[in-house]
């Protein structure tokens, strides 16, 4: 046993199983995948380290947000009302997420003009981590014989993956936009590797091939999406066996880097309803970790050298666990831990965080919301210490000339709310929300996505009838090439039938003229008898009747000879007459093929435009229906709006009518309090007194109507009934 060598060689790892690598206690496994690598629906991890220069332009990217980032974790509104804020919290999220995939994906000026140079796949693999393992990935599969799907967002991305193909020997078929170099015979002894965009909107795929893997190189792969499901399960028996178990569908391998967005956001999906609380945990997290992003730990380094080849026992049987841990959780941070990161650079930044905190249940906290959130209210920031002149002067320059990633170009995002990051399972009408704002901007935003479904039905119905009118005119126009052509064919059976007269008419006059030369040539036989007759009774003059019979035989050959030439002339006309009606029998032929094949075409044609037609109704009804349901939407909610509205105008009323009965009781008591002081002071007997007394409870009802009236005349502060009271009756 050569000791020496085995020492001196690189140690083979040992098994995975049970292996903490992180340091750090696993919080929750995802809901698919089960611990030892056990996984139900067949979507695996597979970690992928990212190069410097990834590392440095994420860093770079994440630099050019900090004012925004910092307005999210001091301002927890902001993100709600401030569009421009949630664009460029999507723009570095993407931008995040297309410098993990590639870099040359985001910096344009990078990307070689020439991709069908013979060192662009080593440089286009040299310069991205996935790159790396997706070309180890095809060293262990290339003499599988095996159908690998690569899912991508499609244009820039497929042009440097087939770019990188180029350079390996193994088939391709690329199945969005155009290949680079004209398609070759594929070779049946490697694998093929089909380029499949995400979006089934932008995918040419309508193969049938059983699929024996799915590699997925970005975050816009949705695995429920159904051209997805479709691709995994094709070729394959969709039934559940005798024991009640799902069919075994394709299995997806994700290539994730160690602490980039998409680790992020995987481990953040499943906690949570609290969009910016969601995105300040997203934000934070990408901030602080950006200096352990794509970094490889020691333990799976040798797996890594040795060129993947531990995937070799699962790639025999892929329904073996899967050999790989499931990739670490995620911490949150607070915002003293996201500022002080910020102000750091990437390389001073320590693994010491006495601010971290586990997620509990989605939330940080029994409130929802950080911990530190008190104390960073109370306390004051120095933005002049945080954001120098200088470095702001800097960062509206970077700002200025920046190229701010939009959600509707190359790829829409998975979650349709305000918050870019939100899952979809906060979205929702009927739970409570605390601002009113948010709902108001939900439906807005609901509202333009229905305008923009409807506008989308629209011009998909106006395609089909614009695709139905091409229809019609060409069926139109083969109509009339139908007519022209019945007309070219009736036209040359009457041509047909006139020359078949003529040839009959030369047949019979043929006819007479053979039936004339036998009658002659019998009349000439005659003449030749009665000549003999004569001869044998005249044996007189000899010379005479030798004249007479050369005279008689010179006529008759010179008739002879008429006849004949006729007879010649005749058969020429009647031979070029028969040449003419084969002709135009054979012309005829042709010609009732081709209205044969117009009457075929004209069928389908038809059939065709009964099936557009037929469509173009489903779409209509379907179209009147989404907008009877929109504007009855509409509708409900304005009346909700009128109903709150009214009740809040009842209650005002109600207060004004109380207010103004308190008004007029003070009023009263304040009067009559002044009339009892402006009467003098005397002293009056019994008599007087009662006399006085009696006097006015006599006149005390003239002197209440006076003194209303003095009340309401002198002071001008006439209290009859109050408009308001109308309206409160009204109502």
């Amino acid at each position: 046993m050569d000791i020496g060598h085995i020492l001196d060689g690189s140690p083979e790892p040992s098994s995975l199983t049970g292996v903490n690598f992180f340091g750090q206690q696993q919080l929750q496994q995802q809901p698919h995948q089960q611990q030892h690598g056990e996984n139900a629906d067949g979507d695996y991890y597979l970690p992928v380290p990212m190069t410097e220069f990834q590392r440095q332009l994420n860093d770079e990217v994440i630099s050019l947000h900090h004012p925004d980032i910092y307005n999210l974790f001091t301002n927890d509104t902001l993100l709600l009302n401030s569009p421009e804020l949630q664009n460029s919290l999507q723009s570095l999220f993407t931008n995040s997420q297309l410098v993990g995939t590639h870099p040359y994906l985001l910096v344009d000026h990078y990307l070689p003009p020439n991709l069908l140079l013979k060192d662009i796949p080593n440089k286009l693999s040299r310069t991205s981590g996935k790159f790396q393992i997706l070309v180890k990935i095809i060293e262990l599969v290339r003499y599988r014989k095996m159908e690998i799907a690569v899912i991508s967002r499609p244009g820039k991305s497929f042009d440097i993956i087939e770019a990188l193909l180029l350079g390996k020997m193994i088939n391709y078929k690329r199945h969005s936009g155009s290949y680079l170099r004209p398609f070759k015979k594929s070779n049946t002894s490697y694998s093929t590797i089909h380029l499949i965009p995400s979006s089934q909107l932008d995918s040419t795929y309508f193969g049938s091939e059983r699929f024996d893997l799915l590699l997925v190189l970005d975050q816009t792969f949705n695995i429920n999406d159904p051209h997805i499901i479709s691709i995994r399960s094709q070729s394959r028996n969709t039934q559940a066996d005798a024991t009640g178990r799902a069919p075994k569908l394709a299995p997806v391998v994700r290539l994730i880097p160690y602490n980039s967005a998409e680790h992020i956001t995987l481990k953040f999906d499943k906690f949570g309803n609290d969009e910016t609380l969601y995105t300040k945990n997203v934000i934070g997290s990408m901030v602080v970790l950006r200096n352990k992003v794509g970094a490889i730990p020691s333990e799976l380094k040798p797996y890594y050298a040795q060129g993947l080849k531990l995937l070799t026992p699962w790639l025999d049987n892929m329904t073996s666990p899967w050999p790989l841990p499931d990739l670490p959780d995620i911490d949150t941070y607070s915002w003293p831990v996201v500022r002080k990161s910020m102000l750091s650079k990437p390389d001073d930044i320590k693994d010491e965080d006495p601010h971290k905190l586990k997620i509990e249940n989605g939330v940080s906290s029994a409130n929802g919301k950080d911990s530190d959130s008190v104390s960073r209210n109370n306390s004051i920031v120095n933005e002049d210490k945080l954001f120098p002149d200088e470095d702001n002067e800097s960062y509206r320059a970077k700002r200025i000339k920046r190229e701010h990633y939009s959600p509707l170009s190359g790829d829409s995002t998975r979650r349709d709310s305000f918050s870019f990051l939100a899952p979809l399972s906060s979205i929702s009408l009927h739970r409570p929300l605390d601002d009113r704002r948010l709902l108001t901007q939900n439906i807005v935003r609901r509202l333009e996505k229905s305008i923009n479904d409807l506008e989308i039905k629209s011009d998909e119905i106006q395609k089909l009838r614009s695709k139905a009118s091409a229809l019609q005119a060409t069926h139109e126009e083969t109509v009339d090439e139908m007519s022209k052509c019945v007309n070219k064919i009736t036209a040359l059976k009457e041509q047909i039938k006139d020359h078949e007269r003529k040839s009959e008419r030369q047949d019979s006059e043929l006819n007479r003229l053979k039936e004339q030369v036998d009658k002659q040539t019998t009349e000439l036989d005659q003449v030749k008898k009665l000549l003999e007759l004569k001869k044998q009774q005249d044996n007189g003059n000899i010379i005479d009747k030798e004249e007479f019979e050369r005279i008689s035989l010179d006529k008759q050959k010179e008739k002879i000879k008429e006849l004949e030439e006729k007879l010649e002339t005749e058969t020429a006309i009647t031979k070029t007459k028969n040449e003419e009606n084969d002709y135009m029998r054979t012309e005829y032929q042709k010609v009732s093929s081709e209205a044969s094949d117009l009457a075929e075409k004209v069928t389908n044609l038809k059939t065709a435009n009964e099936t557009l037609k037929t469509k173009l109704s489903i779409d209509i009804v379907k179209l009147r229906q989404e907008t009877f349901e929109q504007e009855k939407t509409m509708k409900a909610q304005i009346i909700l709006e009128l109903e709150i509205k009214v009740r809040n105008v009842e209650e005002h009323l109600k207060r004004l009518i109380e207010s103004e009965k308190q008004n007029q009781t003070r009023s009263r008591y304040s009067v009559r309090s002044s009339l009892n002081s402006s009467n003098p002071r005397r002293t009056k007997s019994p008599s007087s007194t009662n006399s006085t007394n009696n006097n006015s409870r006599r006149s005390s009802p003239s002197d209440k109507e006076t003194g209303n009236g003095n009340h309401g005349g002198s002071n001008g502060n006439s209290h009859g009934p109050h408009p308001l009271h109308n309206m409160t009756n009204s109502l």
